[in-house]
């Protein structure tokens, strides 16, 4: 009897920490998530990620910038291959927690962990 209480918290245990998802690296750590931030001026920024592919958009009253397709991510860079113009766009990056600061010459944006994709 004491052997079957033993192993009802065991099992609990265990199923219960399957649930949670694992992150080994950065690179998967940034998939995982869709990250954005908006500024007080209106402007928004968003990045998702599907499978092979990634979508970043940053939106402000008069302007729209879409880059989206294939993506290679590392530990530092992410590139994103977009389909309409067929031109390779790379960022580097840096993870702060749930922060992500994305780097493209010499500008810098930041973007907030929102929700698993």
């Amino acid at each position: 009897m004491r052997k079957a209480l033993m192993i009802i918290p065991l099992l609990l245990c265990v199923l219960l920490s399957s649930c949670v998802p694992v992150v080994e690296t950065p690179a998967d750590e940034l998939r995982q998530y869709t990250w954005s931030a908006e500024a007080e001026n209106g402007k928004t920024a968003t990045l998702r990620f599907d499978d092979t592919t990634a979508t970043l958009t940053v939106e402000s009253d008069d302007f729209t910038l879409n880059l989206s397709g294939l993506c290679v991510l590392t530990d530092e860079r992410l590139t994103i291959c977009d389909r309409a113009t067929s031109v390779n766009h790379t960022f580097s990056y840096i993870l702060h927690g749930d922060r992500v600061e994305l780097s493209y010459n010499s500008g810098t944006i930041s973007l907030d962990k929102k929700r698993l994709r």
